[in-house]
């Protein structure tokens, strides 16, 4: 079979010059086929996010730094937290990884009228003593270095 060539479109109103600007193209396989290649950007970072990234980096960059073995204790992370508390880098869901972002607000909403109450803020998570928090928080905390440090 052969390929159809453009054909041009008249109407009774238009002239041949007119119909020649109007044809149709003619079906080929670049313009047919789905473009290979190219992503979609990802989400746009809000300007708290960079905060962040740029002050909990430096803060544990600068701990593991000063702690020869290069292991942050539970008391280095309230001190990390209550900066980031007070700099109202706060609550800690808005920072934290996927799972455990649904984890915390799980727990927040299961917890929210009981005595040790929901989790809001870094000092908090740090006290509550649930190991997949704390662990969630260095694993933020690193992540930030990364960005911002290296």
């Amino acid at each position: 079979m052969s390929q159809r060539a453009a054909v041009p479109l008249a109407t009774a109103s238009q002239t041949p010059d007119q119909a020649e600007q109007n044809t149709q193209p003619t079906a080929s396989a670049d313009t047919d086929a789905p473009k290979k290649g190219r992503k979609r950007p990802g989400p746009k970072r809000t300007e708290n996010e960079k905060n962040f990234d740029y002050l909990a980096g430096g803060f544990w960059s600068q701990s593991r730094e000063i702690h020869e073995p290069r292991i942050i204790d539970k008391e280095e992370l309230l001190l990390i937290s209550d900066i980031l508390d007070g700099l109202g880098l706060t609550p800690p869901s808005e920072y934290l990884e996927g799972k455990t972002v649904k984890k915390l607000k799980l727990y927040n909403s299961k917890h929210a009228r009981s005595k040790p109450g929901p989790i809001l803020t870094w000092t908090d998570l740090v006290k509550s003593g649930d190991s997949t928090f704390i662990l969630a928080m260095r694993r933020a905390l690193s992540r930030s270095a990364k960005k911002t440090w290296c």
